[in-house]
């Protein structure tokens, strides 16, 4: 979260149940500036996997994972109230990501989610995902080289209300995605 940390793990990150992960930070659209620095950003490198197993809160911004990244369960339930004084609620978001393999997201019940502006070599599969906020499961300007799916999520998956461009999805949009994607051959 503090530009110029420029972390890097050779092997695989994991995140334990009721574990906490905000990794990355960027100017881009003030989304989530870095605390030291609002006009700088990070560039981390995970060489392996990014693994969160009930995580409570997993943000990752403008890092590259070598690996597969997937998160089962967690999220911190559904609620919207702050982790500490003064501290964000529980959520997840991906945002402006190089991810070399398989991005699977499933099983969260969070205040809100998002998968936006990254490049996914693998296939993502977003199933199983609830939100308190009718703004969650944001899912927009990706770049995915295999398949999209998207099921069982609440609310359903939707486009950025600031710049609700399509994901670009090379292989097949399946499911509540399937209306968010443009063909990419």
């Amino acid at each position: 979260m503090f530009s110029g940390s420029n972390l890097r793990v050779e092997g695989n990150l994991r995140v334990r149940a009721g574990g906490l992960l905000a990794l990355g930070c960027e100017p881009l659209l003030g989304d989530f500036l870095c605390m030291n620095n609002p006009a700088g950003s990070t560039h981390h490198v995970i060489g392996g996997n990014l693994v969160a197993n009930d995580a409570v809160l997993v943000i990752v911004h403008h890092d590259k994972i070598a690996g597969n990244v997937t998160e089962t369960g967690g999220g911190g339930g559904l609620t919207c109230n702050p982790l500490f004084t003064g501290g964000p609620p529980p959520y997840t978001d991906y945002n402006d990501d190089k991810i070399g393999g398989t991005v699977t997201v499933s099983g969260l019940q969070t205040c809100w989610s998002g998968f936006l502006g990254n490049t996914v070599w693998g296939t993502v599969k977003w199933d199983n995902n609830q939100t308190v906020v009718a703004d969650g499961n944001l899912m927009g300007t990706n770049i995915v080289h295999e398949n999209l799916n998207c099921f069982d999520n609440s609310p359903t998956p939707h486009l950025s209300d600031i710049t609700p461009l399509p994901n670009t999805v090379f292989g097949t949009a399946r499911g509540q995605c399937s209306v968010l994607s443009v063909d990419g051959d």
